[in-house]
């Protein structure tokens, strides 16, 4: 049994797709997520929405970051 897919027609007309555009949030912004995000924030189609950190300094340092983009 399948059911059909039931989608509004806005989605079907829509120039790019909804998922044309990865959205990302990094929590712990050690050495391994700033090399990470780093290579992330390189492509077009990737928008890093968060950033989280207990360590102020390294949460404001990935935020700039991210702002600079």
């Amino acid at each position: 049994v399948s059911a059909p897919f039931i989608l509004p027609s806005r989605l079907w007309s829509a120039e790019t797709s909804p998922n044309a555009r990865l959205r990302m949030g990094f929590v712990g912004m050690g050495t391994q997520a700033r090399g990470l995000m780093s290579k992330f924030l390189q492509y077009p189609e990737v928008q890093v929405v968060a950033v989280c950190d207990v360590d102020t300094t390294r949460r404001t340092d990935s935020k700039q970051a991210v702002d600079q983009k």
